[in-house]
């Protein structure tokens, strides 16, 4: 930034002086050096980013959301959404931890219980019913795996969300 604003005092001083005619050279050269600088200061931003690049973090996070969105009810298994997005599931659990501070899995998991608790506050579907819409092995399952995130069973949750 000094050395900015001492291009433009010595400027500033050259370009009050009646007596100096090539103002217009003079202005020219001068902001061919404060073009080189910035250029000079715009490549040492880019050699000092940092490797892993946050673009391609989102980029490689807001894919994940979107087959988590479509694929949920029926894959819960960070392996699958993976191999979906040709990642190792490895790194895609890297990504997705860096980008948002949560695992892949709790996202999934966060995602089939949303779902769960709109369908039983729904009242149009059993528990059996819904812990095979959301493809559970079977609706004890999926009343353990409930009742881990949520502190109730899925028919209490239906009964305490009755209208």
């Amino acid at each position: 930034m000094n050395e900015f604003i001492g291009i433009y005092k010595a400027l500033f001083h050259k370009l009050s002086d009646d007596q100096f005619k090539y103002k217009l050279e003079l202005v020219d050269a001068y902001l061919k050096v404060i073009k080189i600088y910035t250029e000079d200061i715009k490549d040492q931003v880019i050699r000092n980013m940092p490797k892993n690049n946050l673009c391609r973090q989102k980029v490689i996070f807001d894919a994940f959301i979107n087959e988590i969105i479509q694929h949920f009810r029926i894959e819960r298994g960070v392996t699958f959404y993976a191999e979906k997005l040709f990642l190792s599931p490895k790194h895609l659990s890297k990504v997705v931890k860096d980008v948002s501070n949560k695992l892949p899995s709790e996202w999934i998991r966060e995602l089939v219980i949303l779902e769960a608790k709109a369908l039983l506050r729904s009242q149009k579907y059993t528990v059996q019913q819904i812990s095979e819409i959301l493809n559970f092995t079977s609706p004890s399952f999926f009343g353990r795996y409930f009742r881990e995130e949520v502190g109730c069973t899925p028919r209490n949750y239906q009964i305490d969300n009755e209208a």
